[in-house]
């Protein structure tokens, strides 16, 4: 019994000083008690292809007042993922959002409290708003929102993330989280993880396909979720992803991944230009970070490679006139001019790039400008893209959280580069590391990819860019008739001799299967208009592009926003609500609660005939109630409790523990508050 009590203390000083959370929910009521509804769940399921991620976060939020409110949803969409449907309940009715072509609700308060701004700040550019009305006193308020986005590729490792740490905003903690991954990959999988939270249960289904699961109650989390799986030994290889409309359309994505490893034979020689951004917008601690990262990656440079280094604040500083080979010598000499560099004026991103294009006397090998920035610039894209005549890649790596991205994506898109993004909090060495890493290995330069049909759309966005073995490449497009076909891969090889790789593809017939195919075209063409938009002004056809887009395939763009009309039916939600990853006796509503609650529990199949318990213990370990739940069957159910003990009394003020024992068996505990 002592034991017991130990445990049960413990348990409570432990549950009773934690707080977590991810989308939030505003009350627009500005009376209402406290600044969120409370979180009482959060399952997030990611079903993973490749490189490409299904996200699907469902929560439940409590109107802990006694009146009804309405109440704003705010959810931190990551920066390269676009909304793809929003799912919330009222009276266990499943309805579907729907997009308008107007702006996102704005959340109450906006500009007047602090809370409200510092929310705001954290749900950032991307963010996704609904109103969700009236939500009565202690109910529950449901929803799910999905998105789309694809993962990262370094060294044979796939990394996903998903943003979940909240507890600045909240004091409470939440009841149940669960997070599920099922990935599944082309390649074999050597291994998987859900790195920022040890304790992950791995399945493993086949060689190709790794199923991660977690749980917790009463969780605090102060940090995203973060998955990696790695990919065995592979050659060079193009996964298909197609899907059929009934209106006679097609639609792809093409993945193409690098071989891995490959041999330095193999390695293209390089030609590189590192931008290093001085200007007095940068902290001494940026400034000191980015030239301890480029100092460590020179020394990645391979012996056959050549290159120049540039400073740029107001004006431009070179280290040479013209590229230089590797040597101990250059090495040597490159650092000191790093470390001398100073930092002042502004920053002309623009006149470095057009003096760095300059450098390029040729097409011969592979060109890189390699550009570190803050992303306060601005440069013209379409104006250094006609500079570009020897199609040089432009890669930035961007830092801190207030970048252009719009205007960094579309000058890399125009230019045969990418931009990766490291927020203030991150290592920006290690961020530059990790960006090199990626492109420091080109394998197949100036790309192409052809075939003969004549109904296919999107492959010439790939034109005149490298495959580098640490980085993938990715193509979408439409096609009008589901076939087998041929593809054809040109591209010159480390000795610039002309390469032609066909690969046999197979455009689908079927409309049921791979529903992110359709979604992922659609966020990936409403990414470009909207870069375009931003940067060469709002024209009326471009306006009206976007919107179509966004209306035919139900994603948000700039100009639309998802509305909860509670008209719209989900019909293809085929469960009321979402089966969890474990069986259990998930939270308790109200909490704290007078005089009764309501319990939610899942009962699996495998719990469905045996003899079912919940338990009530006192703070002293002392069993006072038990409730027979042996009669109800699978699925989710809800069971009152009117806090009264085994004599028929009520129960005293105070905090209790509630076992779910399922034959003889412990399921899981929660805590529980009666307060009088």
């Amino acid at each position: 019994m002592k034991n017991l009590l130990s445990a049960i203390i413990c348990l409570i000083l432990f549950w009773s000083s934690i707080a977590f959370g991810d989308g939030l929910l505003l009350p627009s009521n500005e009376n209402y008690p406290k600044d969120l509804l409370k979180n009482l769940t959060s399952r997030i399921n990611v079903r993973i292809n490749g490189v490409i991620a299904e996200t699907e976060v469902y929560q439940e939020f409590q109107n802990e007042w006694n009146q009804s409110t309405d109440a704003i949803y705010n959810f931190p969409l990551p920066a390269d993922a676009r909304a793809t449907e929003i799912i919330y309940w009222k009276n266990d009715i499943a309805y579907k959002a729907i997009l308008q072509v107007r702006q996102q609700e704005t959340n109450p308060g906006t500009g007047e409290k602090p809370f409200v701004a510092a929310v705001n700040r954290y749900i950032g550019r991307n963010g996704i708003k609904i109103l969700l009305k009236n939500i009565g006193p202690n109910e529950i308020q449901r929803i799910r929102l999905s998105y789309v986005s694809l993962l990262d590729f370094n060294q044979g490792v796939c990394s996903y993330k998903f943003p979940l740490n909240t507890s600045p905003f909240v004091n409470s903690s939440i009841e149940d989280l669960e997070i599920k991954v099922d990935i599944k990959s082309y390649e074999s999988i050597v291994s998987g993880e859900i790195s920022s939270h040890p304790g992950f249960q791995t399945s493993t289904i086949s060689p190709n396909h790794l199923v991660l699961t977690y749980s917790e109650p009463k969780s605090y989390l102060s940090k995203d979720i973060r998955v990696q799986y790695l990919i065995g030994e592979s050659n060079l290889s193009f996964n298909l992803y197609s899907r059929y409309s009934p209106d006679q359309t097609g639609h792809y994505n093409l993945v193409i991944r690098p071989p891995f490893p490959v041999p330095a034979e193999n390695v293209i020689k390089k030609r590189v230009v590192f931008l290093l951004n001085i200007s007095s917008s940068l902290t001494a601690d940026q400034v000191s970070q980015i030239k301890n990262g480029l100092i460590s990656v020179i020394d990645q440079l391979s012996s056959n490679d050549q290159f120049n280094i540039f400073g740029y604040n107001t004006a431009v500083s070179k280290w040479r006139s013209s590229f230089q080979p590797v040597s101990s010598f250059t090495i040597s000499s490159a650092k000191t001019f790093i470390t001398n560099l100073p930092s002042s004026g502004g920053s002309r991103l623009d006149l470095a790039l057009s003096e760095s294009i300059k450098q390029f006397p040729d097409t011969l090998g592979q060109d890189i400008i390699l550009n570190f920035t803050n992303g306060k610039s601005l440069v013209d894209p379409k104006t250094i893209r006609n500079l570009n005549t020897k199609k040089s890649g432009i890669y930035s790596i961007a830092y801190g959280d207030d970048v252009d991205r719009e205007r960094l994506e579309y000058l890399s898109g125009l230019n045969y580069g990418f931009v990766k993004y490291f927020s203030k909090d991150e290592s920006i060495s290690n961020g530059i590391a990790q960006v090199f890493n990626q492109i420091k290995d080109p394998v197949l330069a100036r790309i192409r990819i052809q075939t003969s049909k004549q109904d296919i759309t999107g492959l010439g966005n790939v034109d005149s860019r490298t495959i580098f073995s640490n980085s993938y490449s990715f193509v979408s497009g439409k096609y009008k008739v589901p076939e087998p076909g041929i593809f054809q891969l040109t591209g010159f090889n480390s000795l610039l001799v002309p390469q032609n790789i066909p690969f046999e593809v197979n455009l689908s017939s079927d409309t049921t299967q791979l529903s992110f195919v359709p979604s992922l075209f659609a966020k990936n063409l409403i990414d470009i208009l909207e870069q375009q938009l931003l940067i060469d002004g709002e024209t009326p056809a471009l306006k009206d592009s976007l919107i179509k887009l966004s209306l035919d395939y139900g994603i948000r763009c700039r100009y639309t926003a998802y509305i909860a009309d509670y008209k719209n039916l989900a019909t293809t939600i085929e469960d009321p609500l979402p089966i969890p990853i474990y069986a259990g006796l998930k939270y308790n509503y109200p909490n704290p609660f007078n005089p009764s609650t309501t319990f939610r529990l899942f009962i699996s199949a495998e719990l469905k005939a045996k003899v079912k318990l919940l338990k009530v213990y006192n703070v002293i370990g002392q069993l006072v109630a038990v409730i027979d739940i042996s009669k109800l069957g699978e699925g989710w159910q809800d069971v009152k409790f009117n806090a009264t003990g085994f004599d028929g009394n009520p129960l005293a003020s105070g905090l209790y523990l509630v076992q779910f024992v399922a034959g003889n068996d412990l399921i899981n505990t929660i805590r529980i508050q009666l307060v009088k």
